[in-house]
């Protein structure tokens, strides 16, 4: 192996991955609608577009906001729209059917 080809080689290791929504999606736990709202609230990192329908994500970023859960957790934070979830189920939270049977019979 020359040095020329190691250069190349520790470019390539630096350069960091880019991960489409289906690899985002099982190392985070989160949908594909989670991580995408979760990122227009600014809740998650930016996407990187790929083409005017694709995006992909920095794998670096996305393991960053792993880690910023994980730590969060530890930390003894709420996550991401508990106080909501928690506020309907103390109201008795109907379900979407339930709303949905409803106005039905109205």
């Amino acid at each position: 192996m020359n040095s020329g080809d190691n250069n190349v080689a520790t470019i390539v290791r630096d350069v960091p991955t880019l991960w489409r929504a289906p690899k985002v999606c099982e190392i985070t736990g989160l949908t594909e609608r989670g991580v995408r709202n979760r990122e227009r609230i600014g809740k998650f990192p930016k996407g990187v577009p790929l083409d005017a329908r694709q995006k992909a994500w920095v794998s670096t970023e996305v393991i960053a906001w792993v880690n910023e859960q994980i730590a969060a957790r530890d930390a003894g934070a709420k996550p991401h729209g508990y106080d909501e979830f928690a506020a309907a189920r103390k109201r008795g939270g109907e379900s979407r059917a339930k709303k949905l049977q409803a106005r039905r019979a109205a």
